[in-house]
């Protein structure tokens, strides 16, 4: 095979992990082939998302009589931590995204950087998934193709993504010797079958060297066999966060706040909030804003009649407020007007929380075939800094226009796994 070839092979390999990173994670916020300064590429895929950073290098390994050369692997996983060397002396930079918008980012604000090497092509290499901190210069984690799309599809987001990462991190700190006798993607389904743990191997210690044998965990998975029954009914119950990513879309695609254009900094921070939780989190936020929607399709139509409701994420540094009301033929300026009037008492309820995000649709929006429109508002704020400048507005909304004036304050407990949930309603004694 030709050098070109190979190069084409590459540059659709490097095509197909751009896509997957897209599709998990959207396309805001994912750079295919960045170059930090002309003539200079960073890496093959990377994803920032707030404080969090993945760096992709693929490889499509050359194999010889069958067999992987070690020295390919190596290769990524060098240009890996050059990568995250280079990513972090950066400060403010522009990528293009792969929808082709420019994104500036601040890469002093990194905290925490991911590093895959994604190796393309033959078969996995069962005692090479993992290569620990160099120097201070990270641990890589190297995917083989099946984990890549199957890692993808079930940690559909950055956080989730993340999240198995840093599990799987600290499993190795204390097991460094642990052989898989499969491939990866077996680890990650005992992970999601343990309720985002690894079970019994987390227990394990001073054990020299492991063997792992969990062949055929993934395909059990993915066929939803019974012993895989808990997972296969959460992804059931994720189906309201279909909702929350839908309003993420509709963030990305619709009015942006004030007139700034789309890819003004206020814009991406709508975006990076709401894309920051996981999947189970956003099937909280998504049944929240539907349950809220169906009270109000059941209320009769009025420019003036409000179905409201306030979800705190105080873990998140964030308050999210529903409004609804009017339909799409009620003047925009008004419901701007009732949307800020309604965030301000919001941001005055619940001073824990720097950032609010205040969303408006119609009151009836479930009932409309035609789809529907939204507004948007945002605060990013301390509360004492809320206080000097708007506190006397805020609360002159709430005395004048009876906004939350009288409150409910309702407490819930929700479980990612509904199994849990039965566990724990079984468990109550009886009155």
């Amino acid at each position: 095979m030709t050098e070109n070839a190979f190069n084409a092979k590459g540059d659709a390999a490097e095509q197909l992990i751009a896509a997957l990173c897209k599709d998990a994670f959207f396309e805001d916020f994912c750079f295919m082939n960045p170059y930090y300064a002309k003539g200079k590429e960073l890496c093959d895929v990377l994803v920032v998302l707030g404080e969090v950073a993945i760096i992709w290098q693929i490889k499509n390994i050359k194999l010889k009589d069958g067999m992987f050369n070690a020295s390919d692997v190596n290769k990524a996983i060098k240009q890996c931590r050059g990568a995250r060397r280079k990513l972090l002396q950066l400060g403010t930079v522009d990528f293009t995204n792969t929808s082709g918008k420019t994104k500036t980012i601040d890469t002093t604000k990194i905290q925490e950087v991911f590093m895959i090497a994604a190796i393309e092509g033959g078969s996995p290499d069962f005692d090479r998934y993992f290569d620990d901190e160099k120097n201070g210069n990270g641990n890589v984690h190297i995917f083989f193709e099946g984990l890549t799309r199957f890692a993808t599809k079930h940690l559909n987001t950055v956080s989730d993504f993340v999240q198995y990462l840093r599990r799987k991190e600290k499993l190795l700190a204390g097991n460094t010797n642990m052989i898989l006798t499969s491939g990866e993607e077996d680890l990650l389904a005992l992970y999601l079958q343990n309720k985002r743990t690894f079970g019994n191997l987390e227990t394990t210690e001073n054990v020299d060297m492991m063997m792992v044998d969990l062949e055929g965990e993934a395909e059990k998975l993915e066929s939803e066999s019974e012993e895989y029954a808990d997972y296969a009914e959460k992804q059931l119950a994720d189906h309201w966060s279909k909702g929350w990513d839908e309003l993420i879309a509709k963030k990305r695609a619709g009015l942006t706040l004030d007139g700034e254009p789309a890819e003004g900094v206020h814009h991406d921070k709508f975006l990076q909030k709401m894309m920051q939780h996981n999947r189970f989190e956003r099937r909280v936020l998504g049944k929240q804003f539907f349950d809220t929607a169906v009270m109000a399709a059941n209320r009769p139509y009025s420019d003036w009649i409000v179905q409201r409701r306030m979800v705190p994420q105080n873990e998140h540094n964030v308050t999210y407020v529903f409004v609804f009301f009017g339909n799409s033929n009620t003047p925009r300026e008004h419901r701007q007007s009732v949307l800020y009037s309604t965030a301000m008492v919001a941001k005055l309820l619940t001073p824990q929380n720097d950032m609010l995000i205040a969303i408006a649709t119609e009151l009836h929006m479930i009932e409309n075939e035609e789809g529907y429109s939204l507004e948007w508002v945002m605060f990013d704020i301390t509360a004492d800094e809320f206080e000097e400048e708007y506190g006397d507005e805020a609360r002159k909304y709430q005395s004048d226009l009876n906004i939350w004036k009288e409150h409910t304050v309702q407490h819930a407990t929700a479980w990612e796994y509904p199994s849990d949930a039965r566990k724990s309603r079984d468990s109550q004694p009886e009155s």
